[in-house]
């Protein structure tokens, strides 16, 4: 069964005007960012090990590295304080290989044991849902999608078992968020069917990611008029073309790619540790390993792409050349880890000998009817694994 995407009735609704429908929920903007990144800083994920997910200096600066439109709503407690939040980021991109918007529902936090108030934030994210796909931020054509860690028990009861207002989150693109901290020494292979450089240019890059990416479900728009990479390249805080290695087969012609970038100047992620930090963090730091209640150190691998006739043995062996490559700026960058989206379609890290690999299980999930489940085919949204940047996150 094929899903259309076309709504010829999209909503005049945006993502602000869900907030009216209860004096404990307010649109949120740039006036509020003192009082957010409060609430972020004690906002965490766990038990006695937190995640915290922190966006200082300015909660917005990794809106402004996303690109497209964002909007944030919040929820206060009776005495004003706030304790939630969630966002929603609209971007262009390629739907069945037409150019559409894809919404990104991200910052979902609550942080109340009142339950009349955790009822309220239930509320409002079944509006999202509602309404999200017709929002007048997505446009004509879109598809509002969320990222879900499935080991956060608490998110998956709330945000993907139930079925809320006739809409339903569906898992469609499963993958491991991998981070490599230590490899074992080796010498670096030489491969007869592969090169990794880094010579390139602004225009080939624009190329190659349009033909990977235009037949891809949610594929950025590289080319005119959007010309996503001259974006981000303007944009993104210490990302520039240098920051580029790309693999090419015994021809010359481009296979690989993927860019380099720390998004640490905009947003933290900071895992808070038991009463045992003080004592982990003394070997951590000899191990260069990372430590507790501080930000990690992590260069992610950005647009990260591979040539469609590739065939799995190739993207394996590309993936291992590439990596040969990368792994001296984990030193030079000062870096603790390098990582980078592992979709089950590829299963990469899988190929990849003698690295210490954490992985992170994670779901990619889409908003539908739930009428629509059972018969929702996602290969009518392109090509998968999908685009996705987890740097943006």
């Amino acid at each position: 069964m094929h899903i259309d995407t076309e709504r010829p009735h999209a909503s005049a609704l945006e993502l602000h005007d869900l907030a009216k429908a209860s004096p404990q929920t307010v649109a949120l903007n740039r006036a509020h960012d003192a009082e957010i990144l409060q609430f972020f800083d004690n906002a965490g994920m766990g038990g006695k090990i937190r995640l915290l997910m922190r966006r200082r200096p300015h909660f917005w600066d990794l809106f402004d590295q996303r690109g497209g439109v964002s909007r944030a709503l919040g929820m206060r407690d009776y005495e004003g304080r706030l304790i939630g939040t969630g966002s929603l980021t609209s971007t262009p991109c390629f739907i069945a290989g037409q150019e559409g918007r894809f919404g990104y529902m991200s910052d979902l936090r609550i942080q109340t044991r009142d339950k009349s108030l955790r009822l309220v934030w239930r509320d409002l994210f079944a509006r999202i849902l509602q309404y999200g796909p017709t929002l007048k931020e997505l446009g004509e054509r879109g598809r509002l999608l969320c990222v879900i860690i499935e080991s956060n028990a608490r998110a998956i009861k709330v945000l993907k078992e139930s079925v809320h207002n006739g809409q339903r989150l569906v898992n469609i693109a499963p993958y491991a968020m991998i981070t490599l901290f230590k490899r074992l020494p080796r010498p670096r292979r030489r491969s007869t069917e592969f090169s990794v450089s880094q010579q390139t240019s602004v225009e080939e890059l624009e190329t190659f990611l349009d033909s990977v990416q235009r037949p891809q479900a949610f594929g950025q728009c590289f080319l005119g008029p959007h010309f996503e990479l001259r974006r981000r390249l303007k944009e993104w805080v210490g990302f520039s073309l240098g920051d580029f290695y790309v693999v090419r087969d015994c021809s010359g012609r481009m296979v690989g790619c993927t860019g380099l970038w720390n998004p640490n100047h905009c947003k933290q992620s900071v895992i808070e540790g038991p009463w045992w930090t003080r004592i982990y963090n003394m070997f951590a730091h000899a191990l260069r390993l990372p430590r507790f209640g501080r930000p990690l150190e992590i260069v992610y691998l950005t647009h990260l792409s591979f040539a469609w006739d590739l065939s799995a043995e190739q993207k394996a062996e590309a993936m291992a050349q590439l990596m040969d490559a990368l792994w001296p700026e984990k030193r030079k960058r000062r870096a603790e880890g390098l990582a980078f989206c592992d979709f089950k379609e590829f299963s990469l890290a899988g190929q990849l000998k003698g690295y210490l690999k954490v992985p992170v299980h994670v779901g990619l999930y889409t908003v539908m009817p739930e009428k629509e489940v059972a018969g929702f085919d996602r290969n009518s949204l392109g090509l998968f694994p999908p685009a996705f940047e987890l740097a943006l996150v």
